[in-house]
């Protein structure tokens, strides 16, 4: 298993929690934790898509081809 699918796993469940608390939330802080994982989430999204952009390139290097 590569790591950026590892890390879209991580974003996919870190995401099903903000939404969760984010529907249960009762007060601001717990509102704005929510919000702070939702965007934890997209900053892991991004950066699960930019190393499986490097891994093709590497993949692509290691094999040798243009």
């Amino acid at each position: 298993m590569k790591l950026s699918d590892i890390m879209t796993i991580y974003t996919v469940a870190i995401d099903i929690l903000a939404i969760a608390l984010l529907l249960t939330a009762d007060c601001f802080a717990h509102r704005l934790i929510a919000a702070g994982m939702g965007v934890m989430g997209l900053v892991t999204l991004y950066f699960a898509c930019e190393f499986r952009n490097c891994e093709k390139a590497i993949a692509k290097l290691w094999k040798g081809e243009d």
